[in-house]
């Protein structure tokens, strides 16, 4: 009954361990959800909206895993200061990417698709 999957990217290693889960699961449960997705024709919107403080070890493999099965990729301009969303997401023109350079940027997009 849904047309659009929206996943908010991000990790934390106390969130995962208050889930009981681990990295490895809760990726290759994101890859479950976006193959799903597909299947069921459901537009994937993923978002990285926590700026360059909000990658690393425990992100980035999030969104190496998340992007290139994505529609449309929000991201603030500072979370690719050093160029990983373009090198992620090179070659991939059909994947739409909205680069803004405050969260806030993204909440008229999102009207704008989801009409209100």
């Amino acid at each position: 009954d849904y047309k659009t999957l929206i996943l908010v990217i991000g990790g934390s290693s106390k969130g995962l361990g208050e889930a009981g889960i681990d990295q490895d699961e809760e990726l290759e449960r994101a890859e479950k959800l976006i193959e799903l997705a597909k299947k069921e024709g459901i537009k994937v919107v993923s978002a990285h909206v926590g700026g360059i403080d909000r990658r690393g070890s425990l992100t980035d493999p999030f969104l190496e895993v998340i992007l290139p099965g994505s529609d449309m990729v929000l991201y603030l301009e500072e979370s690719n200061e050093d160029g990983f969303f373009d090198e992620i997401l090179e070659g991939k023109e059909e994947i739409k990417r909205v680069e803004s350079e405050r969260t806030l940027g993204f909440v008229d997009l999102l009207g704008e698709l989801f009409g209100k």
